[in-house]
């Protein structure tokens, strides 16, 4: 993803890192900041230090966009999602045995927490405005603005 951004930006003052956000230690550099299917895997520590270091790492009026999954808000839609994605799996050739173990990862080792989370930590940390810009089933897009 790294490279085809280099090659559609390729201006010399546009600069791209490939790291952890756990291991960001800008302060006001970044202009725009990108977290894309990343959080899930942190503990709740670990997620608020990494939205706190992408805000402090925004110049003012930067842009955070993450996309996760999430976590749905009640368990009836929870098991409603993950067995669609499980056929959806099955569907497009993996096999039962395979899909069931990927659907078990769910709260084992990934961590979604539901939108309205996302969108308190994201205020928690530091954005003066915050918006959820996309969601399907289990997956959601948001955008802070650091004033």
């Amino acid at each position: 993803m790294l490279d085809t951004a280099r090659l559609r930006f390729p201006a010399r003052e546009n600069h791209f890192k490939r790291m952890s956000v756990l291991e960001l230690d800008d302060t006001e550099r970044f202009d725009v900041i990108t977290a894309v299917q990343v959080h899930h895997y942190l503990t709740e520590k670990e997620r608020e230090s990494a939205v706190k270091k992408c805000f402090q790492a925004l110049k003012a009026g930067g842009y955070f966009f993450t996309f996760e999954n999430i976590a749905p808000c009640s368990e009836a839609a929870r098991q409603l999602f993950l067995d669609r994605w499980r056929n959806y799996q099955i569907e497009h050739g993996k096999e039962r045995e395979e899909a069931g173990a990927h659907i078990r990862r769910y709260g084992k080792d990934y961590f979604p927490i539901t939108a309205e989370e996302h969108l308190r930590l994201m205020r928690r940390c530091g954005f003066s405005a915050e918006e959820l810009i996309w969601m399907s089933y289990m997956q959601a897009g948001f955008m802070g603005i650091k004033r």
